[in-house]
Protein backbone atom coordinates (compact mmCIF):
# COMPACT_ATOMS: atom_id res chain seq x y z
CA UNK A 1 0.00 0.00 0.00
CA UNK A 2 1.00 3.42 -0.57
CA UNK A 3 1.35 5.98 2.13
CA UNK A 4 -1.03 8.93 2.08
CA UNK A 5 0.86 11.55 0.28
CA UNK A 6 2.10 8.87 -2.48
CA UNK A 7 -1.59 7.86 -2.71
CA UNK A 8 -2.73 11.50 -4.15
CA UNK A 9 0.00 11.72 -6.61
CA UNK A 10 -0.59 8.44 -7.79
CA UNK A 11 -4.49 9.94 -8.25
CA UNK A 12 -2.92 12.77 -10.29
CA UNK A 13 -0.99 10.39 -12.43
CA UNK A 14 -2.17 10.65 -16.07
CA UNK A 15 -4.72 7.23 -16.86
CA UNK A 16 -5.01 6.11 -12.86
CA UNK A 17 -7.41 4.07 -12.29
CA UNK A 18 -6.74 1.65 -9.79
CA UNK A 19 -7.48 1.95 -6.34
CA UNK A 20 -5.94 -1.47 -4.29
CA UNK A 21 -3.20 0.36 -3.76
CA UNK A 22 -4.74 3.86 -2.44
CA UNK A 23 -5.52 4.39 1.64
CA UNK A 24 -8.75 5.72 2.55
CA UNK A 25 -7.83 8.61 5.25
CA UNK A 26 -9.77 9.24 7.99
CA UNK A 27 -12.82 12.00 8.37
CA UNK A 28 -14.92 13.18 10.99
CA UNK A 29 -17.93 10.49 11.49
CA UNK A 30 -21.42 11.19 11.98
CA UNK A 31 -23.62 10.39 14.98
CA UNK A 32 -25.40 6.79 14.96
CA UNK A 33 -29.21 7.20 14.69
CA UNK A 34 -30.84 6.72 17.82
CA UNK A 35 -33.62 4.78 15.42
CA UNK A 36 -33.36 2.18 13.83
CA UNK A 37 -33.79 2.80 9.70
CA UNK A 38 -36.54 0.96 7.67
CA UNK A 39 -38.99 -1.48 8.27
CA UNK A 40 -38.54 -4.32 10.47
CA UNK A 41 -39.11 -8.04 9.39
CA UNK A 42 -38.86 -11.55 10.08
CA UNK A 43 -37.85 -13.67 7.67
CA UNK A 44 -39.39 -17.58 8.15
CA UNK A 45 -35.99 -18.39 8.97
CA UNK A 46 -36.85 -16.46 12.29
CA UNK A 47 -34.10 -13.79 11.16
CA UNK A 48 -34.93 -10.09 12.53
CA UNK A 49 -33.49 -7.13 10.00
CA UNK A 50 -34.42 -3.70 9.30
CA UNK A 51 -34.73 -3.36 5.57
CA UNK A 52 -34.62 0.13 3.77
CA UNK A 53 -33.82 1.49 0.36
CA UNK A 54 -35.75 0.97 -2.86
CA UNK A 55 -37.53 -2.37 -3.54
CA UNK A 56 -36.20 -2.71 -7.09
CA UNK A 57 -32.58 -1.59 -6.58
CA UNK A 58 -29.51 -4.46 -5.79
CA UNK A 59 -30.02 -5.80 -2.72
CA UNK A 60 -27.23 -5.17 -0.16
CA UNK A 61 -26.75 -7.39 2.39
CA UNK A 62 -25.06 -6.20 6.04
CA UNK A 63 -23.61 -8.65 8.56
CA UNK A 64 -22.09 -7.89 11.86
CA UNK A 65 -19.45 -9.10 13.93
CA UNK A 66 -19.76 -10.90 17.42
CA UNK A 67 -21.36 -8.99 19.62
CA UNK A 68 -23.48 -6.81 17.94
CA UNK A 69 -26.74 -6.74 15.90
CA UNK A 70 -28.02 -5.27 12.50
CA UNK A 71 -27.92 -1.80 14.28
CA UNK A 72 -23.77 -1.66 14.26
CA UNK A 73 -24.18 -0.96 10.74
CA UNK A 74 -27.00 2.10 11.17
CA UNK A 75 -24.02 5.07 10.49
CA UNK A 76 -24.21 4.00 7.10
CA UNK A 77 -27.57 2.76 6.35
CA UNK A 78 -29.38 5.42 5.42
CA UNK A 79 -26.81 6.95 2.33
CA UNK A 80 -26.26 3.55 0.93
CA UNK A 81 -30.17 2.85 1.16
CA UNK A 82 -30.38 6.20 -1.38
CA UNK A 83 -29.79 3.53 -4.20
CA UNK A 84 -29.75 0.42 -2.63
CA UNK A 85 -32.10 -2.56 -1.35
CA UNK A 86 -30.31 -2.19 2.14
CA UNK A 87 -31.00 -5.18 4.62
CA UNK A 88 -28.90 -4.94 7.65
CA UNK A 89 -29.83 -8.47 9.96
CA UNK A 90 -29.06 -9.48 13.18
CA UNK A 91 -27.41 -13.21 13.31
CA UNK A 92 -28.97 -15.85 15.44
CA UNK A 93 -27.89 -15.56 19.37
CA UNK A 94 -27.85 -11.78 18.38
CA UNK A 95 -29.97 -8.83 18.71
CA UNK A 96 -33.44 -9.60 18.63
CA UNK A 97 -33.07 -12.61 16.11
CA UNK A 98 -33.23 -16.46 18.43
CA UNK A 99 -30.51 -18.27 18.83
CA UNK A 100 -29.84 -21.94 17.45
CA UNK A 101 -31.70 -24.78 19.30
CA UNK A 102 -28.29 -26.72 19.63
CA UNK A 103 -26.51 -23.56 20.82
CA UNK A 104 -23.62 -23.83 18.12
CA UNK A 105 -22.98 -20.07 16.66
CA UNK A 106 -20.36 -21.75 14.31
CA UNK A 107 -19.51 -19.57 10.52
CA UNK A 108 -21.01 -22.30 8.55
CA UNK A 109 -24.00 -22.43 10.65
CA UNK A 110 -24.24 -18.64 10.63
CA UNK A 111 -23.60 -18.48 6.38
CA UNK A 112 -26.28 -21.68 5.99
CA UNK A 113 -28.66 -18.98 8.16
CA UNK A 114 -27.52 -15.58 6.10
CA UNK A 115 -28.59 -18.07 3.09
CA UNK A 116 -31.59 -19.21 4.38
CA UNK A 117 -32.51 -15.22 4.96
CA UNK A 118 -31.81 -14.48 1.35
CA UNK A 119 -33.92 -16.75 0.08
CA UNK A 120 -36.66 -16.13 2.16
CA UNK A 121 -36.34 -12.74 0.55
CA UNK A 122 -36.14 -13.86 -2.62
CA UNK A 123 -32.97 -13.03 -3.29
CA UNK A 124 -30.17 -15.97 -5.07
CA UNK A 125 -27.08 -13.55 -4.78
CA UNK A 126 -26.52 -9.67 -3.04
CA UNK A 127 -23.82 -7.45 -2.36
CA UNK A 128 -22.56 -8.50 1.07
CA UNK A 129 -20.91 -6.28 3.74
CA UNK A 130 -19.63 -7.66 6.64
CA UNK A 131 -17.38 -7.01 9.89
CA UNK A 132 -15.40 -9.39 12.31
CA UNK A 133 -17.05 -12.89 12.04
CA UNK A 134 -19.31 -11.27 9.46
CA UNK A 135 -16.92 -10.33 7.31
CA UNK A 136 -15.90 -14.19 7.38
CA UNK A 137 -19.18 -15.03 6.82
CA UNK A 138 -19.58 -13.01 3.64
CA UNK A 139 -16.53 -14.24 2.20
CA UNK A 140 -18.00 -17.97 3.59
CA UNK A 141 -21.11 -16.89 1.33
CA UNK A 142 -18.84 -15.09 -1.75
CA UNK A 143 -17.38 -19.04 -1.80
CA UNK A 144 -20.80 -20.70 -1.86
CA UNK A 145 -21.65 -18.05 -5.03
CA UNK A 146 -23.93 -16.01 -3.39
CA UNK A 147 -22.28 -13.08 -3.37
CA UNK A 148 -22.67 -10.03 -6.35
CA UNK A 149 -19.52 -8.27 -3.96
CA UNK A 150 -18.33 -8.28 -0.97
CA UNK A 151 -16.82 -5.91 1.67
CA UNK A 152 -15.21 -7.32 4.04
CA UNK A 153 -13.98 -4.76 7.23
CA UNK A 154 -11.66 -6.67 9.49
CA UNK A 155 -12.54 -10.54 8.82
CA UNK A 156 -12.23 -12.83 11.13
CA UNK A 157 -10.25 -16.19 10.44
CA UNK A 158 -6.32 -15.52 9.42
CA UNK A 159 -4.94 -15.36 13.01
CA UNK A 160 -1.98 -17.50 14.01
CA UNK A 161 -2.46 -18.89 17.19
CA UNK A 162 -0.67 -16.29 19.45
CA UNK A 163 -3.31 -13.90 17.99
CA UNK A 164 -6.10 -15.90 18.78
CA UNK A 165 -5.40 -16.04 22.12
CA UNK A 166 -5.38 -12.54 22.32
CA UNK A 167 -8.72 -12.35 20.39
CA UNK A 168 -9.86 -14.68 22.71
CA UNK A 169 -8.63 -12.59 25.93
CA UNK A 170 -9.75 -9.36 24.52
CA UNK A 171 -13.32 -10.80 23.48
CA UNK A 172 -13.81 -12.21 27.06
CA UNK A 173 -12.89 -8.75 28.38
CA UNK A 174 -15.32 -7.22 25.86
CA UNK A 175 -18.09 -9.46 27.23
CA UNK A 176 -17.15 -9.53 30.59
CA UNK A 177 -16.18 -5.96 31.00
CA UNK A 178 -19.04 -4.11 31.67
CA UNK A 179 -20.22 -6.26 34.82
CA UNK A 180 -17.02 -6.18 35.94
CA UNK A 181 -17.20 -2.03 36.00
CA UNK A 182 -21.01 -2.26 36.59
CA UNK A 183 -20.43 0.12 39.80
CA UNK A 184 -18.42 2.53 37.62
CA UNK A 185 -20.33 2.17 34.37
CA UNK A 186 -22.66 4.66 34.04
CA UNK A 187 -19.87 7.53 34.84
CA UNK A 188 -17.80 5.53 32.81
CA UNK A 189 -20.58 6.16 29.66
CA UNK A 190 -21.54 9.53 30.54
CA UNK A 191 -17.97 10.83 29.78
CA UNK A 192 -16.45 11.15 26.76
CA UNK A 193 -12.82 9.83 27.71
CA UNK A 194 -14.81 6.88 30.00
CA UNK A 195 -16.39 5.90 26.42
CA UNK A 196 -13.27 5.66 24.33
CA UNK A 197 -11.76 3.58 27.58
CA UNK A 198 -14.75 1.50 27.50
CA UNK A 199 -14.96 1.19 23.98
CA UNK A 200 -11.23 0.89 22.96
CA UNK A 201 -10.53 -2.74 21.51
CA UNK A 202 -13.48 -2.12 19.03
CA UNK A 203 -13.49 1.91 18.01
CA UNK A 204 -10.62 4.30 18.00
CA UNK A 205 -13.21 7.08 18.49
CA UNK A 206 -15.64 5.74 21.20
CA UNK A 207 -16.14 9.35 22.45
CA UNK A 208 -18.27 10.10 19.23
CA UNK A 209 -20.92 8.08 19.99
CA UNK A 210 -23.44 9.52 22.70
CA UNK A 211 -23.96 8.11 26.29
CA UNK A 212 -27.44 6.05 25.02
CA UNK A 213 -26.11 4.74 22.10
CA UNK A 214 -22.80 3.86 24.26
CA UNK A 215 -25.46 1.85 26.66
CA UNK A 216 -27.45 0.02 24.02
CA UNK A 217 -24.14 -1.29 22.34
CA UNK A 218 -22.98 -2.55 25.63
CA UNK A 219 -26.63 -3.76 26.11
CA UNK A 220 -26.53 -5.52 22.89
CA UNK A 221 -23.30 -7.14 23.77
CA UNK A 222 -24.29 -8.29 27.18
CA UNK A 223 -27.26 -9.90 26.22
CA UNK A 224 -26.17 -11.94 23.17
CA UNK A 225 -26.85 -15.29 24.21
CA UNK A 226 -24.80 -16.62 20.86
CA UNK A 227 -21.54 -15.04 21.89
CA UNK A 228 -19.79 -17.86 24.16
CA UNK A 229 -20.44 -20.20 21.47
CA UNK A 230 -19.27 -18.05 18.91
CA UNK A 231 -16.14 -17.10 20.61
CA UNK A 232 -15.25 -20.14 21.15
CA UNK A 233 -15.88 -21.55 17.62
CA UNK A 234 -14.06 -18.18 16.12
CA UNK A 235 -11.14 -18.40 17.81
CA UNK A 236 -10.15 -22.45 17.84
CA UNK A 237 -10.74 -22.04 13.30
CA UNK A 238 -9.01 -20.87 10.77
CA UNK A 239 -10.64 -19.18 7.50
CA UNK A 240 -9.56 -21.67 4.42
CA UNK A 241 -8.87 -20.24 1.24
CA UNK A 242 -10.95 -19.20 -1.31
CA UNK A 243 -10.77 -20.39 -5.11
CA UNK A 244 -10.47 -17.52 -7.55
CA UNK A 245 -13.87 -16.04 -7.88
CA UNK A 246 -14.85 -13.35 -10.51
CA UNK A 247 -16.06 -10.88 -8.08
CA UNK A 248 -15.19 -7.64 -6.83
CA UNK A 249 -13.79 -8.59 -3.30
CA UNK A 250 -12.44 -5.82 -1.11
CA UNK A 251 -10.72 -6.09 2.58
CA UNK A 252 -10.44 -3.07 4.80
CA UNK A 253 -8.52 -2.96 7.78
CA UNK A 254 -8.67 -0.25 10.33
CA UNK A 255 -5.16 1.00 11.63
CA UNK A 256 -6.16 1.29 15.34
CA UNK A 257 -7.87 -2.17 14.89
CA UNK A 258 -7.02 -3.41 18.62
CA UNK A 259 -8.90 -6.78 18.44
CA UNK A 260 -7.84 -8.63 15.38
CA UNK A 261 -4.20 -6.76 14.89
CA UNK A 262 -3.90 -4.73 10.97
CA UNK A 263 -0.58 -6.99 10.21
CA UNK A 264 -3.25 -10.29 9.45
CA UNK A 265 -4.36 -7.86 6.52
CA UNK A 266 -1.48 -9.51 4.41
CA UNK A 267 -2.69 -12.93 4.81
CA UNK A 268 -5.56 -12.24 2.82
CA UNK A 269 -3.53 -12.35 -0.26
CA UNK A 270 -2.96 -16.19 0.04
CA UNK A 271 -6.58 -16.83 1.54
CA UNK A 272 -8.23 -14.70 -0.63
CA UNK A 273 -6.00 -13.80 -4.29
CA UNK A 274 -8.39 -11.90 -5.78
CA UNK A 275 -9.16 -9.44 -3.07
CA UNK A 276 -8.13 -5.67 -2.71
CA UNK A 277 -6.49 -4.77 0.00
CA UNK A 278 -7.68 -1.39 1.99
CA UNK A 279 -6.22 0.50 4.57
CA UNK A 280 -8.53 2.20 7.01
CA UNK A 281 -6.32 5.14 8.25
CA UNK A 282 -6.75 5.29 11.92
CA UNK A 283 -9.86 3.56 12.25
CA UNK A 284 -10.79 0.87 14.93
CA UNK A 285 -12.14 -2.97 14.61
CA UNK A 286 -16.00 -1.41 14.26
CA UNK A 287 -15.24 1.35 11.33
CA UNK A 288 -18.71 2.40 11.05
CA UNK A 289 -18.98 4.40 13.89
CA UNK A 290 -15.41 6.02 13.56
CA UNK A 291 -15.90 7.18 10.11
CA UNK A 292 -18.97 5.82 8.52
CA UNK A 293 -18.54 7.69 5.10
CA UNK A 294 -15.10 5.86 4.49
CA UNK A 295 -16.72 2.59 5.32
CA UNK A 296 -19.91 3.80 2.82
CA UNK A 297 -17.37 4.25 0.28
CA UNK A 298 -15.12 0.73 0.59
CA UNK A 299 -18.30 -0.47 0.16
CA UNK A 300 -19.62 1.27 -3.18
CA UNK A 301 -15.94 0.52 -4.56
CA UNK A 302 -16.84 -3.06 -4.20
CA UNK A 303 -20.17 -2.71 -5.54
CA UNK A 304 -18.90 -0.20 -8.64
CA UNK A 305 -16.34 -2.77 -9.58
CA UNK A 306 -18.86 -5.64 -10.05
CA UNK A 307 -20.78 -3.01 -12.60
CA UNK A 308 -17.60 -2.32 -14.29
CA UNK A 309 -16.85 -5.81 -14.66
CA UNK A 310 -20.40 -6.65 -16.21
CA UNK A 311 -19.88 -3.62 -18.77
Amino acid sequence: MLSPGAAIDRLAEPGCSRREDLIIGSKVANAIPTQPLGRRIVTAAQIVARRAGPPQSEPLVLIHGIGASGRIWDPITAGLAVDHDVIALDLPGFGESAPFPDGVASVPALSDAVARTMDDLGLERAHLAGNSMGGWIALELARRERALSVAAFSPAGAYNWAEALWGRVVGALIRLGPALLKPVLPRLLRGALGRRALLWSTMARGERISPEQAAALVATLTRAPGFWSAWRWLFAHRLEPLPRLEIPIVIAWGTRDRLLLPRQAKRFAELVPTARPIELAGLGHVPMSDDPEVVAAAIRSAVNASHERVE
